[in-house]
C-alpha cells in the first residue's frame, strides 16, 4: 500500500519545496561518510538547516528516503541476531518465520501484522549536504519507526533464545 498523505509524505514535500525554491541540485542518494558527520538539531527546524546551507554557499544536497518493505525487516533483524549467517534465509517474513518454526508465536504474528500494516510507507527521510569535508545531515523518522525497531529487537531476542536452545 502506497501512502499518499502522512506526516512523512508532507515532510518529504517540504524538503523538496526547499530544494526547489533555493535552486539546489539534488543527488538522489545518501552520503557514505568516512569523515565527520553532523546531525542537525531537528528542533531548529528544516528552514534553519537550509538557511545554513545557503549561508555556506552549498549548491548540492543529497536526498534519500526509506520505505518499509517487509523483506527489508529481515536485514534489520540480521543486524541484531548473534548468529545471523546461520539463521537467515528465505525471501519473505512468512517463509523465514515458518523455517524458524515461529509462525504460530503470538509476538511474531503481532510483528508480522505491524510490518504488513506499515508496508509501503515512508519510514525515513534524510537530506544532507557537505561543506569543507563535513557532512551535515537532517533526518526524520516516521512516528511508528521506534515501535517497529522495538519489535525488531524483541523478535531478535526470541531468535537468539531459540538458537541458544538448539
Amino acid at each position: 500500500m502506497k501512502e499518499t498523505d502522512s506526516p512523512m509524505t508532507r515532510f518529504l514535500a517540504e524538503v523538496r519545496d526547499h530544494i526547489t525554491r533555493r535552486g539546489l541540485l539534488t543527488f538522489p542518494d545518501s552520503i557514505i561518510a568516512d569523515g565527520h558527520v553532523v546531525f542537525f538539531p531537528v528542533e531548529l527546524g528544516l528552514p534553519a538547516f537550509f538557511d545554513l546551507a545557503a549561508a555556506l554557499s552549498v549548491r548540492m544536497v543529497y536526498l534519500s528516503t526509506d520505505t518499509l518493505e517487509p523483506p527489508d525487516v529481515l536485514d534489520d533483524l540480521a543486524q541484531l541476531v548473534e548468529d545471523a549467517d546461520e539463521t537467515f534465509g528465505g525471501d519473505s517474513l512468512e517463509v523465514f518465520f515458518r523455517d524458524q518454526g515461529l509462525s504460530a508465536n503470538a509476538r511474531v504474528k503481532r510483528f508480522r501484522d505491524f510490518v504488513a500494516d506499515h508496508a509501503g510507507k515512508l519510514r525515513s527521510v534524510h537530506v544532507e549536504w557537505v561543506h569543507e569535508g563535513v557532512v551535515h545531515r537532517y533526518s526524520r523518522f516516521a512516528d511508528w519507526h521506534r515501535a517497529l525497531m522495538d519489535q525488531v529487537t524483541e523478535i531478535a531476542d526470541i531468535l537468539d533464545a531459540q538458537a541458544g536452545e538448539s
